[in-house]
């Protein structure tokens, strides 16, 4: 037996996520069914997930530590003298 939905959607949402939908050939159930699968299997909600998305994957703490550190075996340090000491001319031939 299956129950029954009711969500308040704006219209303009509902409109575009129906033309979307018939895009797809799905329907609305489909899309509130791949919503509630999504939040079993994940424990999150699908905006939530495409947020941390616009900026790339999480690293996890260790995964960071690990960038971190590799970035700072490819720094070289700034001269003592800064960049001002240096002779242009030899390190352009």
């Amino acid at each position: 037996m299956d129950a029954i939905v009711t969500a308040r959607v704006p219209v303009e949402i509902k409109e575009q996520g129906a033309r979307i939908l018939k895009g797809l050939g799905a329907t609305q159930s489909q899309l509130v069914n791949a919503a509630y699968d999504y939040l079993i299997a994940t424990g999150e909600l699908p905006s939530v997930r495409a947020a941390a998305d616009d900026y790339g994957r999480m690293l996890t703490a260790a995964e960071n530590a690990e960038l971190v550190e590799s970035i700072r075996e490819c720094v070289l340090p700034t001269p003592d003298g800064g960049w001002d000491d240096l002779d242009w001319h030899v390190l352009a031939s």
